[in-house]
């Protein structure tokens, strides 16, 4: 079973200034927390196979611990992906998942940029069932609908503060 999202927001920030890789990658743990209800913690990480980020939140009675790696890079574009990810179904009951987190960008104007936020989750097909009856597409929809605005508004927030400090 495959539950995928993609939300949508607009940053007041010109498209060749976003660094989404840096951003990922840089996010603290209070940043993250602000950006939606169920974020716990985040951390990113270096070791011998590369770039990567921890993030643990609650989704619709499940938290999730997922173990991002960098899989794609491009100029308007990084892909993150946690093939052992731990779904704790209703905080009790471990379940392996993989997690693909997609974030995009594409000029809107000159001074503004449109921002996309995939959310996919791939769980064992044993799993089919249950996911239908916890309403998981529901909950996920639902959260990545309020971390998107606010991932852009931290990027903005970011981009507007590294703007005032070289003026």
């Amino acid at each position: 079973m495959s539950i995928k999202h993609t939300a949508y927001s607009t940053l007041d920030v010109p498209h060749e200034e976003i660094d989404l890789e840096s951003w990922v990658l840089g996010l603290s743990d209070e940043d993250y927390q602000a950006c939606a209800r169920g974020h716990h913690g985040a951390g990113s990480y270096r070791d011998e196979r590369g770039r990567g980020t921890v993030n643990v939140e609650s989704v619709g009675g499940s938290l999730i611990v997922q173990h991002y790696r960098i899989v794609r890079v491009e100029d308007s574009s990084v892909e993150l992906y946690s093939a052992a990810s731990r779904v704790y179904l209703f905080h009790l009951i471990p379940v392996r998942a993989g997690v693909r987190w997609t974030l995009e960008t594409r000029p809107r104007t000159s001074t503004s940029t449109d921002f996309a936020c995939t959310v996919e989750v791939i769980l064992p097909p044993v799993l089919d069932f249950l996911g239908r009856m916890m309403a998981l597409s529901w909950f996920i929809r639902r959260h990545t609908a309020e971390e998107t605005p606010n991932f852009a508004a931290d990027i903005a927030r970011k981009y507007r503060r590294r703007h005032a400090a070289v003026r």
